[in-house]
């Protein structure tokens, strides 16, 4: 209940009422808040008026609270808006950055290789069902938000499985005819390929 003034000053209040809680139980002086997938203020699903009372209160908090350590994960096309639609907190949160850029195919056959270690009790067969040309077509996409993006390849990956499953015969492998043939069906990724 109340105004916006209200419930921005209880949320300061709860984190305060956080701090103090483990400061005095666990001994602990400073913290580290993670903030994931920031891009989500960048996109159309807040109403103006949240994004608002979401970015005066993070300038705020930062400006205020130096025990805090921020970290904010985000594609690096979501903090060129930020820098655009709120310069004052990009100032903020720009000190040091970590750009991680896009994967290349070395990096995305180990992460998947990993990931196919874990369902697997002996892994000497690399990254198959997959092959080169199926790494490739998720390499090049047409979207440049998704080129190389870690979440994007994974999760083309898992449905890729999953279409194989009932759609790819015995001992055949994931390649990039298969990607494209499926890749109308993933979600999200219409005519990525």
């Amino acid at each position: 209940q109340g105004n916006i003034n209200d419930i921005d000053k209880q949320e300061v209040y709860i984190l305060n009422a956080v701090v103090d809680i483990v400061t005095k139980n666990e001994k602990c002086t400073n913290f580290v808040m993670l903030v994931d997938e920031f891009e989500e203020i960048t996109i159309d699903r807040l109403k103006q008026v949240d994004k608002d009372t979401y970015i005066r209160n993070l300038r705020s908090f930062i400006d205020r609270d130096k025990n805090w350590c921020c970290v904010f994960a985000m594609t690096g096309l979501a903090f060129q808006k930020i820098e655009l639609f709120s310069p004052p907190l990009a100032d903020r949160i720009q000190d040091k950055v970590i750009d991680l850029g896009p994967l290349d195919e070395k990096t995305i056959k180990q992460i998947i290789y990993n990931y196919l270690s874990l369902a697997r009790e002996n892994n000497n067969r690399g990254i198959y069902p997959f092959d080169d040309t199926a790494i490739n077509a998720l390499l090049n996409v047409k979207d440049p938000a998704q080129k190389g993006l870690p979440r994007f390849v994974l999760k083309s990956c898992y449905q890729l499985l999953q279409r194989a499953v009932d759609n790819l015969p015995n001992g055949d492998v994931i390649d990039e005819s298969f990607v494209k043939e499926y890749s109308v069906s993933l979600p999200n990724h219409q005519r990525s390929f």
